[in-house]
């Protein structure tokens, strides 16, 4: 299930005022423009800060109390709720993810290219629907 536009407007708003004050209290990473959901934002610097507070669980409320203390009861509420990743009883997830390489040994590059080779020559390859 997905969050409307409604409620996914309300999380980006909060998420983003959230990871901004951490940063700015916890200098976890290099100063950076306050981010705007819908424009581009750091997403190294997100995910660090992210990875931070879920260590952390804590800056929620050091938020609440600082910065976030002038939010509405409702979005108190979201955020209280974040320490165990909800938000109006929904599983979140920030959609912030770090690519890494991947390798393989010879031995399963072997395999998937034998693989490969066996699916090619017995069903073909689909390049388009």
């Amino acid at each position: 299930m997905f969050l409307n536009k409604e409620d996914r407007t309300l999380f980006f708003k909060l998420w983003f005022m959230l990871i901004y004050s951490i940063n700015g209290k916890h200098k976890i990473v290099p100063p950076f423009e306050r981010p705007i959901y819908g424009d581009y934002v750091d997403r190294e610097a997100i995910f660090t800060i992210r990875n931070a507070l879920w260590e952390n669980p804590s800056f929620i409320d050091e938020f609440l109390a600082g910065d976030g203390a002038m939010l509405s009861d409702e979005e108190k509420a979201i955020l209280m709720s974040w320490r165990a990743n909800f938000i109006k009883d929904k599983i979140i997830y920030d959609s912030f993810f770090i690519i890494t390489g991947t390798l393989f040994d010879p031995g399963m590059e072997r395999t998937f290219a034998e693989d490969y080779k066996r699916i090619k020559d017995e069903s073909g390859i689909i390049v388009s629907m």
